[in-house]
Protein backbone atom coordinates (compact mmCIF):
# COMPACT_ATOMS: atom_id res chain seq x y z
CA UNK A 1 0.00 0.00 0.00
CA UNK A 2 1.16 3.45 -0.66
CA UNK A 3 0.26 6.98 0.52
CA UNK A 4 0.00 7.99 -3.21
CA UNK A 5 -1.77 5.01 -4.55
CA UNK A 6 -5.63 4.42 -4.51
CA UNK A 7 -6.41 1.55 -2.19
CA UNK A 8 -10.16 2.19 -2.01
CA UNK A 9 -10.11 2.36 1.85
CA UNK A 10 -8.73 -0.82 2.55
CA UNK A 11 -7.01 -1.47 5.54
CA UNK A 12 -3.71 -3.15 6.01
CA UNK A 13 -4.79 -6.16 7.18
CA UNK A 14 -7.37 -6.69 4.30
CA UNK A 15 -4.13 -6.32 1.81
CA UNK A 16 -2.20 -8.71 3.73
CA UNK A 17 -4.73 -11.50 3.54
CA UNK A 18 -5.53 -10.90 -0.03
CA UNK A 19 -1.84 -11.44 -0.50
CA UNK A 20 -1.67 -14.66 1.69
CA UNK A 21 -4.02 -16.04 -0.32
CA UNK A 22 -2.15 -15.34 -3.33
CA UNK A 23 1.16 -16.87 -2.44
CA UNK A 24 -0.20 -19.75 -1.24
CA UNK A 25 -2.31 -20.41 -4.34
CA UNK A 26 1.75 -20.22 -5.90
CA UNK A 27 3.23 -22.27 -3.12
CA UNK A 28 0.65 -24.97 -3.26
CA UNK A 29 1.29 -24.85 -7.37
CA UNK A 30 5.03 -25.37 -6.97
CA UNK A 31 4.41 -28.40 -4.74
CA UNK A 32 1.66 -29.82 -7.21
CA UNK A 33 4.29 -29.01 -10.36
CA UNK A 34 7.11 -30.19 -8.57
CA UNK A 35 8.85 -26.54 -8.98
CA UNK A 36 11.32 -24.71 -6.31
CA UNK A 37 10.09 -21.48 -7.56
CA UNK A 38 8.50 -18.96 -10.33
CA UNK A 39 9.53 -16.00 -12.15
CA UNK A 40 6.73 -13.39 -12.42
CA UNK A 41 7.03 -11.08 -15.23
CA UNK A 42 4.23 -9.96 -16.81
CA UNK A 43 2.32 -7.04 -15.93
CA UNK A 44 -1.05 -9.00 -15.10
CA UNK A 45 0.50 -11.41 -12.83
CA UNK A 46 2.49 -8.59 -11.16
CA UNK A 47 -0.67 -6.76 -10.65
CA UNK A 48 -2.54 -9.63 -9.29
CA UNK A 49 0.07 -11.21 -7.07
CA UNK A 50 0.96 -7.59 -5.46
CA UNK A 51 -2.51 -6.40 -4.98
CA UNK A 52 -2.80 -3.68 -7.39
CA UNK A 53 1.15 -2.91 -7.76
CA UNK A 54 1.66 -1.62 -11.31
CA UNK A 55 5.44 -2.57 -12.92
CA UNK A 56 4.86 -1.15 -16.19
CA UNK A 57 7.20 1.87 -17.97
CA UNK A 58 4.77 1.41 -21.21
CA UNK A 59 1.05 0.40 -21.87
CA UNK A 60 1.92 -1.47 -24.55
CA UNK A 61 4.27 -4.26 -23.62
CA UNK A 62 3.62 -7.11 -21.60
CA UNK A 63 6.57 -7.16 -19.02
CA UNK A 64 7.99 -4.00 -17.09
CA UNK A 65 10.61 -2.87 -15.12
CA UNK A 66 10.47 -5.67 -12.36
CA UNK A 67 9.72 -9.50 -11.78
CA UNK A 68 8.73 -11.17 -8.80
CA UNK A 69 11.00 -14.38 -7.86
CA UNK A 70 8.58 -16.50 -5.61
CA UNK A 71 10.08 -19.58 -4.29
CA UNK A 72 8.21 -21.94 -1.06
CA UNK A 73 9.92 -19.52 1.28
CA UNK A 74 11.39 -16.60 0.08
CA UNK A 75 9.79 -13.70 -2.57
CA UNK A 76 12.23 -11.49 -4.35
CA UNK A 77 11.61 -8.14 -6.08
CA UNK A 78 14.25 -8.24 -9.51
CA UNK A 79 14.49 -4.42 -10.89
CA UNK A 80 17.15 -2.05 -11.40
CA UNK A 81 18.33 1.38 -9.25
CA UNK A 82 16.16 3.82 -11.43
CA UNK A 83 12.73 1.58 -10.62
CA UNK A 84 13.77 0.41 -7.13
CA UNK A 85 12.36 3.33 -4.93
CA UNK A 86 9.13 3.90 -6.46
CA UNK A 87 8.33 -0.04 -6.25
CA UNK A 88 9.03 0.16 -2.67
CA UNK A 89 7.23 2.65 -1.87
CA UNK A 90 4.37 2.87 -4.02
CA UNK A 91 3.65 -0.57 -5.28
CA UNK A 92 4.70 -3.17 -2.79
CA UNK A 93 4.83 -1.25 0.39
CA UNK A 94 4.97 -3.09 3.66
CA UNK A 95 5.02 -6.68 1.14
CA UNK A 96 7.84 -7.94 2.56
CA UNK A 97 10.11 -8.64 -0.26
CA UNK A 98 13.66 -9.02 -0.58
CA UNK A 99 14.97 -6.47 -3.22
CA UNK A 100 17.55 -7.57 -5.85
CA UNK A 101 18.60 -4.35 -7.32
CA UNK A 102 21.13 -4.14 -10.56
CA UNK A 103 22.17 -1.06 -12.38
CA UNK A 104 19.86 -0.05 -15.19
CA UNK A 105 22.77 -0.55 -18.22
CA UNK A 106 23.38 -4.38 -16.83
CA UNK A 107 21.60 -7.72 -17.34
CA UNK A 108 19.27 -9.09 -15.04
CA UNK A 109 20.80 -12.37 -13.89
CA UNK A 110 19.65 -14.24 -10.80
CA UNK A 111 22.27 -17.24 -11.39
CA UNK A 112 23.71 -17.01 -7.74
CA UNK A 113 20.40 -17.15 -6.61
CA UNK A 114 18.33 -19.84 -8.37
CA UNK A 115 21.50 -22.18 -9.62
CA UNK A 116 20.14 -25.75 -9.12
CA UNK A 117 16.73 -24.91 -8.78
CA UNK A 118 13.74 -25.87 -10.95
CA UNK A 119 11.97 -22.65 -11.81
CA UNK A 120 8.87 -22.14 -13.90
CA UNK A 121 7.95 -18.88 -15.74
CA UNK A 122 5.16 -17.02 -17.10
CA UNK A 123 7.47 -15.57 -19.79
CA UNK A 124 8.99 -18.23 -22.31
CA UNK A 125 12.25 -18.51 -21.36
CA UNK A 126 15.62 -21.21 -21.54
CA UNK A 127 16.20 -23.28 -18.75
CA UNK A 128 12.54 -22.46 -16.99
CA UNK A 129 9.46 -24.34 -17.54
CA UNK A 130 6.77 -22.11 -19.13
CA UNK A 131 3.66 -21.84 -16.93
CA UNK A 132 1.59 -18.79 -18.32
CA UNK A 133 -1.83 -20.57 -18.58
CA UNK A 134 -1.55 -22.28 -15.46
CA UNK A 135 -0.69 -19.20 -13.38
CA UNK A 136 -3.72 -17.69 -15.53
CA UNK A 137 -5.98 -20.06 -13.74
CA UNK A 138 -4.63 -19.14 -10.48
CA UNK A 139 -6.13 -15.55 -10.80
CA UNK A 140 -9.88 -16.80 -11.78
CA UNK A 141 -11.41 -16.55 -8.68
CA UNK A 142 -11.59 -13.36 -6.78
CA UNK A 143 -10.86 -13.16 -3.02
CA UNK A 144 -13.22 -11.43 -1.12
CA UNK A 145 -11.08 -8.55 -0.60
CA UNK A 146 -10.54 -8.45 -4.58
CA UNK A 147 -14.46 -8.31 -4.90
CA UNK A 148 -14.86 -5.48 -3.07
CA UNK A 149 -12.71 -3.60 -4.57
CA UNK A 150 -13.82 -4.94 -8.02
CA UNK A 151 -17.11 -3.98 -7.55
CA UNK A 152 -15.80 -0.51 -6.52
CA UNK A 153 -14.41 -0.07 -9.42
CA UNK A 154 -17.29 -1.09 -11.46
CA UNK A 155 -19.77 0.87 -9.99
CA UNK A 156 -17.28 4.34 -10.32
CA UNK A 157 -16.67 3.29 -14.49
CA UNK A 158 -20.72 2.38 -14.90
CA UNK A 159 -21.11 6.05 -13.32
CA UNK A 160 -18.63 7.81 -15.45
CA UNK A 161 -20.18 6.13 -18.65
CA UNK A 162 -23.67 7.65 -17.80
CA UNK A 163 -21.99 10.86 -17.09
CA UNK A 164 -20.06 10.91 -20.29
CA UNK A 165 -22.85 9.89 -22.38
CA UNK A 166 -25.33 12.29 -20.79
CA UNK A 167 -23.33 15.13 -22.36
CA UNK A 168 -23.36 13.95 -25.94
CA UNK A 169 -24.65 16.09 -28.64
CA UNK A 170 -25.25 15.49 -32.01
CA UNK A 171 -22.22 16.11 -34.55
CA UNK A 172 -19.65 15.26 -32.09
CA UNK A 173 -16.76 12.91 -33.49
CA UNK A 174 -15.76 9.56 -32.02
CA UNK A 175 -12.53 11.02 -31.30
CA UNK A 176 -14.28 13.62 -28.51
CA UNK A 177 -16.14 10.97 -27.35
CA UNK A 178 -13.31 9.11 -26.55
CA UNK A 179 -11.24 12.01 -25.05
CA UNK A 180 -13.80 12.81 -23.02
CA UNK A 181 -14.56 9.41 -21.46
CA UNK A 182 -10.66 8.86 -20.75
CA UNK A 183 -10.56 12.54 -19.04
CA UNK A 184 -12.96 11.25 -16.62
CA UNK A 185 -11.50 8.23 -16.14
CA UNK A 186 -8.14 9.59 -16.00
CA UNK A 187 -9.22 12.02 -13.12
CA UNK A 188 -9.82 9.16 -10.86
CA UNK A 189 -6.66 7.03 -11.43
CA UNK A 190 -8.78 4.38 -13.52
CA UNK A 191 -7.14 3.81 -17.07
CA UNK A 192 -9.03 2.64 -20.38
CA UNK A 193 -6.91 0.34 -21.71
CA UNK A 194 -9.45 -0.51 -24.78
CA UNK A 195 -11.66 2.43 -25.98
CA UNK A 196 -13.74 1.53 -29.21
CA UNK A 197 -16.07 4.10 -30.66
CA UNK A 198 -18.41 3.62 -33.53
CA UNK A 199 -20.89 6.73 -35.29
CA UNK A 200 -23.56 5.85 -37.49
CA UNK A 201 -23.23 3.37 -40.03
CA UNK A 202 -19.47 2.33 -38.43
CA UNK A 203 -21.28 0.67 -35.97
CA UNK A 204 -22.78 -2.33 -38.41
CA UNK A 205 -19.48 -1.83 -40.56
CA UNK A 206 -17.33 -2.82 -37.58
CA UNK A 207 -16.78 -5.17 -34.93
CA UNK A 208 -14.02 -3.62 -33.36
CA UNK A 209 -14.32 0.16 -33.90
CA UNK A 210 -11.20 2.47 -33.34
CA UNK A 211 -12.43 5.94 -33.23
CA UNK A 212 -11.94 8.06 -35.78
CA UNK A 213 -13.11 11.77 -36.75
CA UNK A 214 -16.22 10.64 -38.12
CA UNK A 215 -19.04 12.64 -36.82
CA UNK A 216 -22.22 11.11 -35.03
CA UNK A 217 -25.60 12.20 -36.61
CA UNK A 218 -27.78 9.55 -35.36
CA UNK A 219 -26.39 7.21 -32.79
CA UNK A 220 -22.79 5.92 -31.10
CA UNK A 221 -21.65 2.92 -29.73
CA UNK A 222 -19.24 2.68 -27.44
CA UNK A 223 -16.90 -0.18 -25.88
CA UNK A 224 -14.96 0.35 -22.74
CA UNK A 225 -12.14 -1.85 -20.97
CA UNK A 226 -10.86 0.28 -18.17
CA UNK A 227 -7.98 -0.90 -15.21
CA UNK A 228 -7.77 0.11 -11.38
CA UNK A 229 -5.10 -1.32 -9.86
CA UNK A 230 -4.59 -3.96 -12.12
CA UNK A 231 -8.84 -5.42 -12.57
CA UNK A 232 -10.15 -4.70 -15.33
CA UNK A 233 -14.00 -4.20 -16.02
CA UNK A 234 -15.48 -3.46 -19.27
CA UNK A 235 -19.16 -2.61 -20.53
CA UNK A 236 -20.67 -1.20 -23.77
CA UNK A 237 -23.56 1.31 -23.82
CA UNK A 238 -25.56 2.81 -27.03
CA UNK A 239 -26.49 6.37 -27.18
CA UNK A 240 -29.04 7.49 -29.91
CA UNK A 241 -29.83 11.37 -30.87
CA UNK A 242 -33.57 10.79 -31.16
CA UNK A 243 -35.84 7.55 -30.99
CA UNK A 244 -34.44 4.51 -32.41
CA UNK A 245 -35.99 2.98 -35.82
CA UNK A 246 -38.53 0.55 -34.78
CA UNK A 247 -36.20 -2.43 -36.80
CA UNK A 248 -33.87 -1.97 -33.69
CA UNK A 249 -36.12 -1.61 -31.46
CA UNK A 250 -37.21 -5.09 -32.22
CA UNK A 251 -34.32 -6.59 -32.89
CA UNK A 252 -33.34 -4.99 -29.20
CA UNK A 253 -35.52 -6.93 -27.53
CA UNK A 254 -34.13 -10.52 -29.23
CA UNK A 255 -30.61 -9.38 -27.82
CA UNK A 256 -32.19 -9.39 -24.68
CA UNK A 257 -33.54 -13.15 -24.83
CA UNK A 258 -29.77 -13.67 -26.15
CA UNK A 259 -28.09 -12.25 -23.35
CA UNK A 260 -30.58 -13.71 -21.02
CA UNK A 261 -29.34 -16.92 -21.27
CA UNK A 262 -25.34 -16.00 -20.78
CA UNK A 263 -26.47 -14.00 -17.28
CA UNK A 264 -28.78 -17.00 -16.36
CA UNK A 265 -25.51 -19.27 -17.42
CA UNK A 266 -23.12 -17.50 -15.35
CA UNK A 267 -23.10 -19.92 -12.70
CA UNK A 268 -20.09 -21.91 -10.85
CA UNK A 269 -19.09 -24.79 -12.41
CA UNK A 270 -20.64 -24.10 -15.88
CA UNK A 271 -18.99 -25.50 -18.59
CA UNK A 272 -18.60 -22.31 -21.14
CA UNK A 273 -18.31 -24.01 -24.57
CA UNK A 274 -22.18 -25.46 -23.54
CA UNK A 275 -23.38 -22.36 -22.35
CA UNK A 276 -22.40 -20.51 -26.08
CA UNK A 277 -23.47 -23.58 -27.66
CA UNK A 278 -27.16 -22.79 -25.67
CA UNK A 279 -26.65 -19.35 -27.19
CA UNK A 280 -25.93 -20.13 -30.43
CA UNK A 281 -28.94 -22.26 -30.68
CA UNK A 282 -31.21 -19.26 -29.66
CA UNK A 283 -29.66 -17.36 -32.19
CA UNK A 284 -30.96 -19.60 -34.92
CA UNK A 285 -34.47 -20.29 -33.18
CA UNK A 286 -34.65 -16.72 -32.99
CA UNK A 287 -34.13 -16.72 -36.71
CA UNK A 288 -30.29 -15.29 -36.74
CA UNK A 289 -28.67 -18.01 -38.37
CA UNK A 290 -25.32 -16.21 -39.37
CA UNK A 291 -25.25 -13.17 -36.97
CA UNK A 292 -23.93 -14.93 -34.24
CA UNK A 293 -20.30 -15.30 -35.91
CA UNK A 294 -20.60 -11.08 -36.93
CA UNK A 295 -19.28 -10.47 -33.44
CA UNK A 296 -17.07 -12.19 -30.17
CA UNK A 297 -19.10 -13.35 -27.59
CA UNK A 298 -16.52 -11.96 -24.91
CA UNK A 299 -15.51 -14.26 -21.91
CA UNK A 300 -13.66 -14.17 -18.78
CA UNK A 301 -11.52 -11.16 -17.74
CA UNK A 302 -10.12 -10.05 -14.39
CA UNK A 303 -6.45 -8.79 -14.81
CA UNK A 304 -6.26 -8.94 -18.33
CA UNK A 305 -9.34 -7.57 -21.06
CA UNK A 306 -9.73 -11.52 -21.93
CA UNK A 307 -8.65 -14.76 -20.20
CA UNK A 308 -10.26 -16.72 -22.61
CA UNK A 309 -12.85 -16.35 -25.04
CA UNK A 310 -16.31 -18.29 -25.09
CA UNK A 311 -16.45 -19.99 -27.95
CA UNK A 312 -17.86 -23.74 -28.78
CA UNK A 313 -13.93 -25.26 -28.32
CA UNK A 314 -13.44 -23.63 -24.81
CA UNK A 315 -12.31 -26.29 -22.64
CA UNK A 316 -13.04 -23.88 -18.89
CA UNK A 317 -15.70 -24.06 -16.61
CA UNK A 318 -16.45 -20.70 -14.61
CA UNK A 319 -15.00 -20.35 -11.46
CA UNK A 320 -16.35 -18.70 -8.17
CA UNK A 321 -16.04 -15.31 -7.69
CA UNK A 322 -14.91 -15.27 -11.41
CA UNK A 323 -15.91 -12.18 -13.47
CA UNK A 324 -17.23 -12.87 -17.33
CA UNK A 325 -18.44 -9.91 -19.81
CA UNK A 326 -20.75 -11.63 -22.42
CA UNK A 327 -21.03 -9.62 -25.40
CA UNK A 328 -23.77 -10.92 -28.15
CA UNK A 329 -24.41 -8.47 -30.19
CA UNK A 330 -26.92 -8.60 -33.63
CA UNK A 331 -26.50 -5.72 -36.71
CA UNK A 332 -26.15 -2.10 -34.79
CA UNK A 333 -26.32 -3.52 -31.06
CA UNK A 334 -24.59 -5.23 -28.77
CA UNK A 335 -24.74 -5.68 -25.03
CA UNK A 336 -21.80 -5.93 -22.47
CA UNK A 337 -21.62 -5.59 -18.71
CA UNK A 338 -19.14 -7.39 -16.57
CA UNK A 339 -20.94 -10.40 -13.98
CA UNK A 340 -19.32 -12.03 -11.09
CA UNK A 341 -20.29 -15.50 -10.71
CA UNK A 342 -21.07 -15.71 -7.33
CA UNK A 343 -22.03 -19.01 -5.16
CA UNK A 344 -25.66 -16.68 -4.72
CA UNK A 345 -25.67 -16.27 -8.72
CA UNK A 346 -24.34 -13.87 -11.31
CA UNK A 347 -24.11 -10.51 -9.93
CA UNK A 348 -23.95 -7.25 -12.36
CA UNK A 349 -21.18 -4.59 -10.86
CA UNK A 350 -20.55 -2.27 -14.00
CA UNK A 351 -24.61 -1.26 -14.41
CA UNK A 352 -25.37 2.01 -13.17
CA UNK A 353 -29.15 2.08 -12.05
CA UNK A 354 -28.94 6.39 -13.78
CA UNK A 355 -28.53 4.55 -16.85
CA UNK A 356 -31.99 3.67 -18.91
CA UNK A 357 -32.96 0.41 -18.38
CA UNK A 358 -35.15 -3.27 -18.36
CA UNK A 359 -35.13 -5.39 -15.33
CA UNK A 360 -35.67 -9.71 -15.04
CA UNK A 361 -35.45 -11.74 -12.56
CA UNK A 362 -32.82 -14.30 -12.94
CA UNK A 363 -31.75 -16.75 -9.90
CA UNK A 364 -34.13 -14.53 -7.65
CA UNK A 365 -31.86 -11.70 -8.41
CA UNK A 366 -33.06 -8.79 -9.91
CA UNK A 367 -30.94 -7.46 -12.98
CA UNK A 368 -31.23 -4.32 -14.27
CA UNK A 369 -29.94 -3.89 -18.36
CA UNK A 370 -29.29 -0.96 -20.33
CA UNK A 371 -31.28 0.09 -23.05
CA UNK A 372 -30.36 2.82 -25.78
CA UNK A 373 -29.81 6.17 -24.06
CA UNK A 374 -32.28 8.58 -26.11
CA UNK A 375 -30.87 12.56 -26.03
Amino acid sequence: MSIYRHQNKRTLEELAEEIQIKEERIRNFLVEEQLDGVIIGKNYNFAWLTAGGNNKLTNNQETGAAEILITKGDKYILTNNLEEQRLREEEVFNQEFTFLKRKWHEHRTVDNLTSGLKLGSDLPSKGVRYVGPELAELRYSLTESELAKYKDIGQKVGQIMTATCQQLEPGISEHEVAGLLAKELWSVGITPVSLLVAADERITKYGHPQPTDKRANNRVIISLAAQCEGLIVSLTRLVSFGSLPYQLVERFDDLFELEKLYLAGTEVEREVAELFKEVVAKYKELGYDDEWELSDHGGALGYTVRDYLVTAASDKKIAENQPVAWSPALPGLKLEDTVVATAEGPELITMDSEWPHRSYVIEGRKLIRPEAMIL
